[in-house]
């Protein structure tokens, strides 16, 4: 009834000293907190059908208890760790593999997959245009579209369509809209092998 932002907690605490009140350090992998969600199968009341664990990502120390948390489904009845997010805020998705994963520090925000064939979706609309923007915070931005209505992939620099493949495989450089924009009914590069 606090006159505050402040609303109700449920806490998960977890030490190692083995009475109440101790404070003994976990350790890392350390389960600090599950919630798992069961069914019946007709004969027990026990198949997993998904979990959210978090754990100790590393041994704790004063005032540092850096922790992870997973997500799990599972397809029989024993959960499997579909999404991580880990201490630092990055976020794996996939086969077990791609949560220990060591991506470039450049570009380990987001790792999807595993260890067989995988892949990311952008859904659109018929007549629509599904988008990968990369923006700077100055608004600086490069993007890669494709647009649907026109069956035409699209590359963009500083906010501008600069590249266009159109669906008969036209090559289309600068701004496909401005009159006199280059157009390659065939090109092809051809290495010298250096």
């Amino acid at each position: 009834n606090a006159n505050d932002a402040t609303g109700p907690h449920l806490f998960f605490t977890k030490q190692r000293s083995g009475a109440a009140g101790g404070s003994t350090p976990v350790v890392e992998n350390d389960i600090l907190g599950d919630l798992r969600f069961t069914a019946a199968d007709g004969g027990d009341i026990e198949s997993g059908a998904a979990r959210i664990t978090v754990r100790a990502a590393a041994n704790a120390t004063t005032n540092s208890t850096p922790g992870y948390i997973t997500f799990s489904t599972s397809t029989t009845n024993d959960p499997q760790e579909r999404v991580r997010i880990s201490s630092g805020g990055k976020v794996s998705i996939g086969e077990a593999t791609a949560h220990t994963y060591n991506a470039h520090v450049a570009v380990d925000d987001l790792v999807v997959g595993g260890s067989s064939s995988h892949g990311i979706t952008v859904l659109s609309g018929n007549t629509s245009t599904g988008s990968l923007w990369f923006d700077a915070q100055d608004s600086t931005r490069g993007y890669i579209q494709y647009a649907h209505n026109e069956q035409a992939l699209i590359l963009g620099t500083e906010g501008n369509e600069r590249l266009r493949i159109t669906s008969d495989g036209k090559i289309i450089t600068g701004n496909s809209n401005t009159p006199g924009a280059d157009q390659l009914d065939n090109f092809t590069l051809h290495s010298s092998g250096h």
